[in-house]
């Protein structure tokens, strides 16, 4: 299973962050050209723990994803998803969601647009609440950013599926360390993370699964 990663969207610059809204539109007609499909989340993550087979799922699957909860993902991605019948996740750090809420110039979604984002067929996962660097945090604090997060998301009124897109992409690089925060992940409902990376890799850990 293919698994983008986007974050900002904009009309006509490209950065590090940032994708030309033509270059999204172009991707996404792509996609459907070359036969592919994308999936929900709870579908991959169904997939990944063996309640769905990988005959249930399309002959070429995609997951669609978006970091952090920019406004541009439901004002310029979301059309176009919509237009060309695909679904797509959004990773929400629910701190910037809050920030929305405060700053009208805020780059970021605020909740009520979190949530027409999900009432219009989309899905949400995790992003930390504070875009923590989970490499360098200590597993309470772990625990309680991830608490917190999850518990806006539900005061906010938008579903979500506990899987977590690691802030950063990054998790501790000491094999006990990672081994340790595997299992605070599980021991609070997580059920599957995604870091980064810039190729194709099979997905042996549910929580290691790379995006591109």
């Amino acid at each position: 299973v293919r698994v983008l990663m986007y974050h900002d969207l904009h009309e006509q610059k490209a950065d590090f962050l940032t994708t030309k809204i033509a270059d999204f539109e172009a991707q996404m007609k792509w996609l459907i050209a070359q036969g592919y499909q994308s999936i929900s989340l709870d579908q991959f993550v169904a997939h990944i723990e063996g309640k769905i087979n990988r005959a249930d799922l399309p002959e070429h699957p995609v997951l669609i994803t978006f970091d952090d909860g920019y406004r541009s993902n439901l004002s310029l991605a979301f059309p176009i998803l919509k237009a060309c019948g695909l679904r797509a996740t959004l990773f929400a750090c629910t701190s910037f969601v809050q920030e929305a809420e405060q700053k009208a110039q805020s780059r970021y979604l605020t909740p009520n647009q979190l949530k027409q984002w999900s009432d219009g067929g989309m899905d949400v996962g995790l992003h930390s609440h504070s875009h923590l660097n989970y490499r360098d945090s200590t597993l309470l604090e772990v625990t309680q950013d991830l608490v917190q997060s999850e518990t806006l998301l539900r005061t906010w009124g938008v579903p979500h599926c506990s899987v977590l897109a690691y802030p950063y992409g990054a998790r501790p690089r000491d094999p006990q360390a990672l081994a340790e925060l595997k299992r605070a992940l599980r021991e609070n409902g997580i059920r599957a993370a995604f870091r980064i990376g810039n190729r194709v890799e099979p997905f042996v850990d549910p929580a290691a699964g790379s995006r591109t």
